[in-house]
């Protein structure tokens, strides 16, 4: 999933962010400025900056399929059929085309696009 990130988001802000997260941890902790950060995250139950994006649009999308987001988010969304029945448990949900660069970071295309990269054994 961390290639879906890195069409929407520079690599170079999510490095800034993550840096930015792993001082508030050690803020937190009041550790050093040079102890490793990644033990500190796990013990704050922190995920690093690519994987809550990822999280959070999951959880935005499950939100809107299962009608507890506004109508008109859940309204922006095509769930397409598969060509066969039981091919896949998941349902697929239609990805639009985007002509501009900052199209891709839409609620309507990242949703759906992160949406179909999580497997089908964790899904509704």
């Amino acid at each position: 999933m961390t290639s879906l990130i890195r069409t929407e988001l520079k690599q170079h802000d999510l490095n800034r962010l993550q840096k930015l997260q792993n001082k508030a941890a050690r803020l937190i902790h009041k550790k050093p400025k040079y102890s490793h950060a990644t033990p500190l995250l796990t013990d704050l139950h922190w995920l690093p900056v690519d994987q809550r994006i990822n999280f959070k649009t999951a959880l935005n999308m499950f939100k809107t399929l299962s009608n507890t987001f506004p109508s008109y988010i859940s309204d922006t969304l095509d769930l397409s059929k598969p060509k066969r029945e039981g091919l896949r448990s998941q349902c697929n949900l239609v990805v639009p085309r985007s002509s501009r660069k900052f199209g891709d970071r839409a609620f309507s295309i990242a949703g759906p696009r992160n949406w179909n990269s999580l497997p089908t054994n964790i899904l509704l």
